[in-house]
């Protein structure tokens, strides 16, 4: 924008600065916030649970005296999940803080450091986001096993909590390809290879691409949509996103999710395990555990902190070894675990209606 005052008025005054940074980078988080915000402890070094695959194969009908089966049937195995961890470094130099702290409460409107350490952490639940939706497999199978690894046959990911997806069927989630369209029909298909008697699906996500497919395929009178101004006043729990339903449930629209795909989800058997960062400190007496407040930046979803169930946690500033600076690292443990996968579904290479 070009400067248009003249040079009498502005060496007379002074440009006001807003106590905000706007951000314009950060994408939509709605599924890692759904399920972080409900997060469970970790304890233990592993998460395990019992997976019964088979059923008992000693039934049969009898009469009189006939003999009947005394053998054990043995139909159950643990499924065992790993914690992974992830991090993001803040790092601040010698000189700007010293310029910070030494200015004045008028020249000081936003605080350098709150700033930075809250600007990180967004940027830390944003990455965190990106893992959420993939399938494990990413720096070295380092990352988290997020949806990518739950939602799936075996074509991207053979085995899951340790169990092959070959040999425990039920670990397997329906995976449907979609020719490139998407349509109501295939929809209620995905809907009912899902539902097992009274469990169903929770909640969907796509992209916004997506959401505006299904958009189209409704008429009027049968969308629902939701607005922050609903949530707001207290009518359902969300994440300010835009809603529409099918069969009951919310569809949303998540930046994060994959391209072209719609996915169904059963949310109860579904839980983020987090690791308590506070439980450190008897070791490392610099670590905190981390927050999203002050509201410094504005313009994304972390702004009102949503994200209470990621488990974060701050090293606390270090001094660097060989230069005027300071570093500190947010990091968080923990494992995204679905005890049904095959409750679960996605549609896959949706492009058009």
């Amino acid at each position: 924008m070009a400067d248009t005052l003249g040079a009498r008025i502005t060496t007379t005054m002074r440009e006001k600065l807003l106590a905000v940074v706007t951000d314009q980078v950060l994408k939509s988080n709605v599924a890692l916030s759904d399920y972080v915000s409900k997060g469970k402890n970790w304890t233990g070094d592993q998460i395990t649970f019992a997976v019964k695959y088979a059923k008992n194969s000693t039934f049969s009908s009898f009469a009189g005296y006939q003999a009947l089966s005394t053998s054990a049937t043995n139909n159950r195995v643990k499924a065992r999940f790993d914690p992974s961890f992830v991090q993001i470094n803040s790092s601040l130099p010698m000189d700007e803080v010293m310029v910070a702290l030494n200015s004045g409460s008028e020249e000081r409107v936003i605080d350098l450091v709150k700033v930075t350490l809250v600007s990180d952490a967004e940027d830390f639940a944003d990455g965190f986001g990106d893992q959420f939706w993939g399938d494990g497999t990413g720096n070295g199978s380092l990352d988290v096993l997020g949806l990518g690894a739950a939602i799936d046959d075996g074509t991207s990911v053979a085995t899951y909590g340790g169990l092959s997806r070959t040999t425990y069927t039920g670990m397997n989630a329906v995976v449907t390809a979609s020719g490139g369209t998407l349509s109501l029909a295939k929809m209620f298909t995905l809907y009912f290879n899902t539902v097992y008697g009274n469990q169903r699906p929770t909640v969907g996500y796509c992209t916004q691409a997506v959401f505006s497919l299904y958009n189209q395929l409704l008429v009027p009178q049968e969308r629902f949509m939701m607005t922050m101004a609903d949530v707001t006043n207290g009518s359902k729990r969300g994440t300010g996103a835009m809603e529409l339903y099918f069969e009951g449930f919310a569809i949303k629209p998540d930046q994060k999710c994959t391209s072209g795909v719609l996915q169904f989800h059963n949310a109860e058997y579904m839980d983020w395990y987090a690791l308590d960062p506070s439980k450190t400190s008897e070791v490392f007496p610099g670590f905190i555990a981390s927050n999203y407040v002050p509201d410094l930046v504005e313009g994304n979803d972390y702004s009102s902190s949503k994200l209470k169930g990621l488990g974060m946690g701050f090293t606390g500033w270090v001094r660097a070894q060989n230069a005027l600076a300071a570093n500190g690292f947010h990091v968080a443990g923990g494992q995204l675990i679905c005890r049904e996968p095959r409750f679960q579904g996605k549609l896959t290479a949706i492009t058009s209606i």
